[in-house]
């Protein structure tokens, strides 16, 4: 019963693992453009702060795309 359980879980989970792939590569080229909006964005007010929150975004966005497509790659 555990068994066919755990087999019935890793097929679903083998099923969408392209559409999740996909979604991370989403996600990332869409924090890209809101870090690279908020480095080049002219705010006078916490221009530090919103620099260092659009450097992080733009970061977080480049690796989640890469490691995206590496995946899809790899598959």
């Amino acid at each position: 019963m555990e068994q066919n359980v755990e087999q019935q879980i890793n097929h679903v989970l083998e099923s969408i693992d392209t559409q999740l792939y996909t979604l991370s590569v989403a996600a990332g080229i869409l924090l890209f453009f809101i870090g690279l909006f908020l480095i080049i964005r002219k705010s006078e007010k916490q221009k530090q702060r919103i620099k260092i929150t659009g450097s992080i975004c733009l970061g977080i966005g480049i690796l989640s795309v890469l490691s995206g497509v590496f995946q899809i790659i790899s598959q």
